[in-house]
């Protein structure tokens, strides 16, 4: 019983702390794909949709030619990804420490940190979000319900566009964490995958409910980090919370860093990971509003194909069958 507590804690972390990133803990790709139009169904739809895709992913992939194709797709997107958390630290160091952006020293320090943590492979990862997730969680709900000011809940649908702005945005999370995904689920029962899901699920739907009632409720919107935004004027509420933005960066920095240079759960060259280092940090430049408003989507509209060919990867490739195949054929007299 022990043993199954820990694994769904470890699993449900980190699988939280890779999504959680810039994006998500500054609210920015929230209002992207929740702002407007948000009602409280939405959430419920995104606990749904990412319960069931995340146990999806832990307990398989998509598989055949369309899975080496993802898995190409898959490696430039967290090129992306990784780009838009060096940006999204340099310009956090610029709001809160005065540090010019073209200097990039803390994507610089955190690129090479993260090159040692993810080489020793997923129990690295499983081990650091098991400390900075929770510490990182407790600290921004304190923080934002004690200072913000929340948007009143509506109830019902307001546009019949949500639900696919729902799916792109877990096809574009769940997406680019596949490879994690599918590290964290080996050797797994199914019930550890599922519970982890479900936990997964629920305090991903909260985070989100908690931060869009609140920039929604400040006026914060259209800033370019929203919840730091809404605690403009006080210096110390905003270096709290901006350093809570740095480890969320940081996590997600760490899962699509994991995703570029293991392959095959063996490291890429040295060669290999300092071209893909230095790629990231140039691709950085664009800044970190350009990507989330024009990349993102197109992730989420890739990332959406990927989770509906991975649920059917699953039922033509059910876990069962694959577990058969691997026991001799009983004899029979």
């Amino acid at each position: 019983m022990k043993d199954f507590f820990w694994d769904v804690i470890k699993i449900t972390l980190t699988i939280t702390g890779s999504i959680i990133g810039a994006g998500f803990i500054t609210g920015k790709e929230i209002v992207r794909f929740f702002g407007g139009s948000f009602i409280l169904p939405s959430v419920y739809c995104a606990f749904l949709v990412f319960s069931f895709f995340i146990y999806i992913l832990l307990s398989s992939s998509c598989k055949g030619k369309a899975g080496k194709i993802f898995s190409v797709l898959n490696f430039a997107a967290n090129a992306v990804i990784l780009s838009c958390m060096l940006s999204g630290l340099d310009y956090l160091g610029y709001e809160l420490l005065g540090i010019p952006l073209k200097y990039k020293i803390i994507s610089i320090i955190s690129i090479t940190v993260s090159t040692f943590i993810v080489s020793s492979g997923i129990r690295g990862l499983e081990k650091f979000n098991l400390v900075i997730v929770p510490l990182m969680i407790v600290s921004a709900i304190v923080i934002i319900t004690s200072n913000a000011e929340f948007y009143p809940i509506e109830t019902t649908f307001d546009s019949v566009s949500e639900p696919y702005k729902i799916f792109l945005y877990a096809g574009l999370n769940l997406f680019l964490s596949a490879p994690v995904f599918a590290d964290l689920g080996k050797g797994k029962d199914k019930k550890i995958r599922a519970v982890s899901g479900l936990l997964s699920g629920t305090l991903l739907a909260a985070l989100i409910l908690l931060i869009i009632l609140a920039v929604t409720g400040e006026g914060t919107l259209s800033s370019e980090m929203p919840v730091l935004a809404i605690f403009s004027e006080s210096k110390i509420l905003r270096g709290l919370y901006g350093a809570i933005v740095f480890l969320g960066i940081i996590t997600t920095l760490l899962a699509s860093h994991y995703c570029l240079i293991r392959k095959r759960e063996k490291r890429r060259s040295v060669k290999q990971v300092i071209i893909i280092n230095l790629g990231a940090l140039a691709l950085s430049v664009f800044g970190f509003g350009n990507i989330v408003d024009r990349i993102y989507p197109v992730l989420g509209a890739v990332g959406a194909v990927y989770l509906v060919m991975s649920a059917v990867s699953q039922v033509i490739f059910p876990e069962a069958r694959q577990e058969r195949t691997l026991l001799p054929p009983k004899r029979t007299e």
